[in-house]
């Protein structure tokens, strides 16, 4: 991967990466990868994320059937109300107003980062304005 912009060249790079195709692709493309969602059972960083949130119940279940290979039963047992919680999502005015909530919760580290898809350039430019 190249910058088309004159960046730091120490800059690493990392991929978020769940499958073993995606992980393969990770560790030869970039200085490394954050394994996303869920994983092991004994370890795994979203499964407590989850329970700590409010979610025991449905972690549970989210994990079983994914590691039962269940993977489209796992996605329909996420609660609306779980990713509303962890993810700005919906219109573009209420994502906006619960911006302001995100980067209050920056300020104590609950939220240190943020994933943008999908936006168009004026999105990102509110984005960039209303976090900067």
């Amino acid at each position: 991967l190249k910058s088309i912009l004159h960046g730091d060249p120490s800059l690493k790079i990392f991929s978020a990466a769940i499958s073993p195709s995606g992980v393969k692709a990770a560790a030869e493309l970039t200085d490394g990868f954050i394994p996303f969602f869920m994983g092991p059972k004994d370890k795994n960083f979203y499964n407590d994320f989850c329970k700590r949130v409010g979610f025991a119940d449905a972690a549970v279940e989210i994990q079983d059937l994914f590691l039962a290979g269940r993977r489209k039963k796992a996605q329909e047992a996420v609660p609306d109300e779980l990713i509303d919680k962890v993810a700005l999502v919906g219109p573009k005015d209420r994502i906006f107003d619960r911006l302001k909530d995100w980067k209050q919760a920056a300020k104590v580290s609950h939220v240190d980062s943020l994933l943008i898809m999908g936006a168009s350039k004026s999105d990102l430019l509110i984005f960039a304005e209303t976090v900067l």
